[in-house]
């Protein structure tokens, strides 16, 4: 941890990934429509708009690798089509006694900088935002100044919104027009096939679309709903994405867990060939002057502050903790509902009341000490 060297992770290892890529280019129509290339192959990965932490930035770099490798595109697909704010990021900030915390801050407001030791990387971020060009979607501004920041190239940028255009998209929305419960019992099979996945079952009338309303909300579409304006919801974004835009995907670790249903269900339901995926990650802890703290140790600590108060031993006295197990044997010796545990009980109790008001002072600097590594683990 203290070194700060990314754990990386790569599902199959990248060495097989070029051999994955799929060949052959059916969808020139919809990858014309929303400018991307039609004469090499295009690798895609994807997020929510925002700075990213190291495991989506690794879905980037790995887009890139495998492109150049292949002479093939590196296409980043924004997902515009959820709730999540683009100008809002977490940053790690000290608190006025030292320690790291976690803060929401928001790109433009007027974020600590001079008393802080990262406030020069908070500048660089919003000077990485101002740069981009003023009128475009925020969650593209957003989207540029992360992989400015990054020192990578740039690749095509495309946003989940604009999926509607493609042909695909279309036919999909058709079909749960035409056949709403062939198309909804297929789309339940896939999703209770992989339990684990965290994917809802769709009810009577729903389906996996959102819908505009004309103030610009986005709500779940139901069947009555599938004549308005319709955008993808998380199946339906990389559905698409596979079958008519790409011809590999890279999904992180949580895409992983649920893009399976895709397979089941998109090749059986529309019959569409869709791209492989792979997956991309890294986790990368911050760096920190001297020893570092682990969860493991922290919690170490907590169970020592915790069972001191029951263990005199644990403090250095042998002999209270002697008569302390003594009294535990006697009561393990009696019967359940036997008078005599009470007692017994209550024995106990007095022997470790007056081992903590004894210790008192010690107990607290245990509790403190705990308290603290839970703290510098937590950074």
């Amino acid at each position: 941890m203290s070194d700060g060297a990314p754990q990386l992770e790569l599902d199959p290892p990248a060495g097989a990934w070029a051999s994955l890529v799929r060949s052959d280019i059916n969808s020139r129509d919809d990858r014309e429509r929303l400018g991307l290339p039609t004469d090499r192959p295009i690798v895609m990965a994807g997020h929510q708009a925002g700075l990213w932490h190291p495991g989506i930035a690794a879905k980037l770099l790995a887009a890139h690798a495998l492109a150049d490798r292949i002479g093939g595109a590196a296409v980043w697909l924004i997902i515009d089509t959820t709730d999540d704010d683009p100008l809002r990021y977490r940053a790690p900030l000290r608190d006025e006694s030292g320690r790291y915390r976690e803060h929401t801050l928001t790109l433009g407001d007027d974020t600590p900088t001079t008393t802080n030791p990262r406030g020069d990387r908070l500048a660089a971020i919003r000077a990485a935002f101002d740069r981009q060009q003023e009128g475009e979607p925020e969650a593209v501004r957003v989207t540029r100044a992360a992989i400015e920041l990054l020192g990578c190239s740039m690749p095509t940028l495309i946003r989940s919104s604009e999926l509607p255009q493609t042909s695909a998209f279309d036919e999909l929305a058709s079909r749960f027009r035409s056949q709403p419960d062939e198309m909804r019992d297929a789309y339940n099979r896939a999703v209770e096939s992989h339990p684990t996945a965290g994917v809802n079952t769709l009810g009577e009338g729903e389906t996996p679309f959102w819908r505009l309303t004309p103030s610009g909300a986005r709500l779940p579409a139901r069947q009555d709903h599938l004549d308005q304006d319709l955008q993808p919801r998380a199946l339906v974004t990389t559905g698409v994405a596979r079958a008519a835009l790409c011809d590999l995907f890279i999904h992180g670790t949580g895409g992983r867990g649920y893009e399976p249903i895709n397979d089941d269900w998109l090749p059986d339901a529309m019959g569409w060939q869709l791209a492989p995926f792979v997956t991309a990650s890294a986790t990368l802890r911050l760096r920190f002057e001297g020893d570092a703290v682990s969860h493991g140790q922290a919690e170490q600590a907590r169970w020592r502050a915790h069972h001191a108060r029951h263990h005199p031993g644990l403090l250095g006295n042998a002999d209270r903790q002697a008569e302390r197990d003594r009294i535990v044997r006697s009561i393990e010796e009696l019967p359940a509902g036997e008078p005599g545990r009470a007692g017994l009980l209550a024995e106990r109790h007095r022997v470790l009341d007056q081992d903590q008001w004894e210790k008192a002072t010690r107990l607290a600097a245990r509790g403190a000490e705990a308290s603290e590594l839970a703290e510098r683990a937590g950074e």
